[in-house]
């Protein structure tokens, strides 16, 4: 993997006026992490970049890791200044942008340059032989990897909005509409103040 600067994100460096770029700035981000896994490799990128810190010079940011519970946590703690940085699915950053005011710097690139991913439904080896097609899918039981992530529910709601006859019951609370067309299901969050604004869904995605 890979990771280019985002659009439009340009450092500005006459702000410094002149500085010896072979001196480190003594500066410490710190990067929010939300497993053991993630905790891990964030540990070895840090103890990796301070192998090389003579090679990056001025450029030098020593790297520390805090884990958190969730991405939610992680974006509070940025929002206080008590971390700086934090990996997020593409439907988190428009959280990050709208609830917290974060801004995306960088890009993840993968092999051959590919800069989309797949949402991808799975179900049980001979089960569901009924559904043909997804108008089909209304009543069943789902299970979401979370409200608002891009692949695990942003893009399956638009498909089934747009070609699976799921009806918008409330415009501004897509969680409802779900209700509404799957029966008892399961969806990360879909309870949370964020997506249950007046505190009126069912607990039928629970």
């Amino acid at each position: 993997q890979r990771f280019y600067d985002a659009r439009n994100y340009n450092y500005n460096f006459d702000d410094f006026g002149d500085i010896d770029r072979n001196v480190s700035q003594n500066i410490t981000a710190t990067w929010c992490t939300v497993s053991k896994a993630e905790q891990a490799k964030c540990m070895a990128f840090s103890q990796a970049v301070d192998r090389e810190k003579t090679f990056f010079g001025y450029d030098y940011v020593h790297l520390e890791c805090k884990q958190a519970f969730n991405k939610e946590e992680c974006m509070n703690l940025l929002d206080l200044e008590k971390a700086h940085l934090v990996t997020l699915d593409a439907g988190e950053v428009f959280v990050a942008g709208r609830y917290h005011s974060l801004l995306p710097i960088l890009q993840e690139v993968h092999e051959n340059n590919t800069i989309h991913e797949y949402a991808v439904a799975v179900i049980k080896k001979g089960s569901l032989q009924d559904v043909q097609s997804l108008h089909d899918l209304r009543g069943k039981k789902a299970c979401f990897a979370g409200v608002g992530l891009l692949a695990g529910w942003v893009t399956p709601i638009y498909v089934l909005m747009k070609h699976g006859g799921l009806e918008i019951i409330d415009c501004n609370n897509h969680v409802k509409s779900t209700i509404n067309f799957f029966g008892p299901s399961c969806a990360v969050n879909s309870l949370i103040d964020r997506y249950n604004p007046l505190g009126d869904n069912s607990d039928q995605l629970c």
